[in-house]
């Protein structure tokens, strides 16, 4: 599996770089769940460098199939969210790599102080989309795993992790 950085929908400016660190919680909690494999983030880099998606171009299904492709995964997750006033929303897709077909369309809101159970709730949807079911410790381990309860020091993570793609 293939998580591409989320885009941006609504919100200030402030928010334009959490996709990248967005895509990389959802890949570490998706890769908490047995039997899937996730693509490492420089390879998906190199891959969306050489077909010019870097820089927020736009990702439809067509073009996450050939990035998996290229990445050899079965199916690529993209997807975007919203921060509005105090109000945070995901949504993502589940695209077979072999068809281009949307598996799994899911989504998830809450608010900006209850984000990493929003990305919990649409990692768990993810799951089902991919047929995955977790062992209850597993569950409670994949819940229980919060890089921060702090959206400002996320958001702040987030633009270093730019800042660090950028060069």
């Amino acid at each position: 599996v293939a998580v591409l950085p989320l885009e941006k929908g609504a919100g200030g400016e402030s928010y334009e770089g959490l996709g990248r660190a967005l895509a990389g919680m959802v890949t570490s909690d998706l890769a908490s769940a047995p039997g899937l494999t996730l693509v490492e983030r420089s390879q998906l880099d190199a891959v969306l460098a050489e077909i010019e998606l870097g820089k927020g171009g736009f990702i439809d299904p067509n073009t996450a199939q050939k990035l998996g492709k290229g990445v050899g995964a079965e199916f690529v997750v993209l997807g975007g969210y919203s921060v509005v006033g105090e109000q945070f929303l995901l949504d993502a897709r589940l695209v077979s790599v072999a068809t281009g077909t949307v598996v799994r369309a899911a989504n998830a809101q809450g608010t900006v102080a209850t984000f990493t159970s929003v990305e919990k709730e649409l990692v768990t949807a993810l799951l089902s989309g991919l047929e995955v079911s977790l062992a209850e410790d597993a569950r409670k381990r994949l819940l229980a795993a919060v890089p921060t309860q702090s959206f400002d020091a996320f958001a702040a993570y987030s633009v270093g992790m730019e800042r660090q793609a950028a060069g």
